[in-house]
């Protein structure tokens, strides 16, 4: 006959069992979901209130530049370090 051995040592393991696992793996994905869902509707309020502002009073409305296109490609690249 075999004794058990856990007695001696003053310790007993036990298992537990979650009862709602597939309950509450749902309330995970229904969480993710919603999360993903909100960040969809913040980008897209953001999106579009940038696209309704139009030009500002420093951006060019003519970008026809042709011969001026490298110098002014030179002089902003001299302020790419600052």
């Amino acid at each position: 006959m075999v004794e058990n051995n856990t007695q001696e040592k003053g310790y007993r393991e036990v298992v537990v069992v979650p009862l709602a696992a597939r309950r509450e793996a749902l309330a995970l994905i229904a969480l993710i979901s919603l999360i993903v869902l909100l960040m969809a509707l913040r980008f897209s309020s953001v999106k579009s209130a940038a696209v309704s502002e139009g030009l500002r009073a420093y951006q060019m409305t003519d970008l026809n530049l042709k011969n001026q296109a490298p110098i002014l490609y030179r002089s902003l690249l001299g302020s790419v370090g600052d």
